[in-house]
């Protein structure tokens, strides 16, 4: 049997729709139509409306909406898929955590959302949870460690209290793609962070640790050197974003290159390191991003590597507001020059590092 579908956008006059229909991707809906049948219903642009959705529905698309959701939202029972993301909701109805058969919730890059349902822990059909972009996000909700199907999350924010900690990400081994954990400030040492258990986590691709960038904060340094100890990923991993840091040296899980598929990484407000990991090992890495690194003062074999043909890959390196940098060498002991295959080359605010003249890439911007 052939389902029907309805595509319509307005034009003027709204035509009546036939209570058959069961799929319907629309820009308007006129409240007083009653579409029994519907299972899917998608906007195709924001709008504000106002009408009763019967709880048949299994499918529903308000992305880029401009208007609060109703509590009654609740009452769909059936509902599987829901998808708000680019929208300017603040919060969420707590009603929303109802929905026992929801296994996606799109919330991406709602820049303005600061609050999830208090009882999300109990949505345990979640599989795909997107919290990418949610920048001005607070905190989780307690206990999302129970949310064992989850296959997708985006964002994880440590907390202090209890429900809140790390060790929530300990039995959401499933979880693929990009991750980011933020506030690792509020990790209590080395066993607290050794339950966040990265290294099972296979599926993840793209990982982002964070600490905030106080830079009068108390956090002591020997924290902050077991917490990223603790913290080491699958050998799976393909980008790696570090900011924040407040160590003085990196983990040996960087030291001896035990990443070896890394594809990018990125280094930001590592304030006291001075010594940089041997990165010249990576065979796949394209895009090297070292920003605000304010104690390294030479860039060269350290860096490098033991290899006759560091960064072998290499495509795009940013240097950014590295105040003290006095030297970088930019040929091995053998006078081979390094960076072969790069492409482009960014510096920012380096006074102490001069013109750079030894590359023949395709662009070189400097600022």
């Amino acid at each position: 049997m052939i389902e029907e579908c309805c595509l319509i956008e307005e034009n003027g006059s709204r035509p009546k729709i036939p209570n058959t229909v069961r799929h319907m991707s629309m820009s308007f809906l006129d409240e007083s139509q009653s579409l029994r049948s519907l299972r899917s219903l998608i906007f195709s642009r924001p709008l504000s409306f106002k009408v009763s959705l019967h709880n048949k529905l299994r499918t529903l698309g308000l992305r880029n909406i401009n208007f609060k959701l109703a509590e009654s939202i609740g009452n769909l029972k059936h509902l599987r898929y829901l998808d708000v993301s680019y929208s300017d909701i603040r919060k969420l109805p707590e009603s929303i955590s109802s929905l026992q058969n929801l296994q996606t919730l799109d919330l991406s890059h709602c820049l303005d959302l600061y609050m999830l349902p208090k009882k999300m822990k109990d949505m345990k059909s979640l599989i795909y949870l997107d919290l990418t972009g949610c920048f001005s996000l607070e905190c989780m909700p307690s206990g999302m460690g129970q949310l064992g199907c989850l296959r997708k999350l985006g964002m994880f924010i440590v907390g202090k209290e209890v429900g809140h900690h790390i060790g929530e990400l300990q039995r959401l081994n499933y979880i693929g793609g990009e991750l980011s954990i933020k506030d690792l400030h509020n990790v209590q040492g080395l066993a607290d962070a050794q339950n966040a258990n990265l290294a099972r986590k296979t599926n993840l691709q793209s990982l982002s640790l964070s600490w905030r960038d106080y830079r009068s904060s108390k956090f002591s340094e020997a924290n902050s050197e077991d917490v990223l100890r603790a913290l080491e990923p699958h050998s799976n991993m393909k980008k790696l974003q570090i900011s924040g840091y407040r160590g003085s040296k990196f983990p040996d899980w960087m030291l001896e290159s035990r990443l070896p598929n890394l594809v990018e990484i990125s280094l930001q407000s590592c304030m006291n390191c001075e010594h940089l990991p041997p990165l010249g090992k990576l065979k796949l890495l394209k895009h090297l991003q070292l920003n605000r690194m304010g104690t390294v003062k030479c860039i060269g074999r350290e860096m490098y590597g033991d290899g006759e043909n560091p960064f072998p890959s290499l495509e795009r390196l940013t240097l950014g507001e590295m105040m003290n940098l006095e030297e970088w060498e930019t040929h091995t002991m053998g006078g081979r020059e390094i960076f072969t295959c790069l492409r482009e080359l960014q510096i920012k605010k380096m006074p102490q590092v001069g013109r750079v003249t030894n590359y023949s890439v395709g662009q070189i911007s400097r600022y």
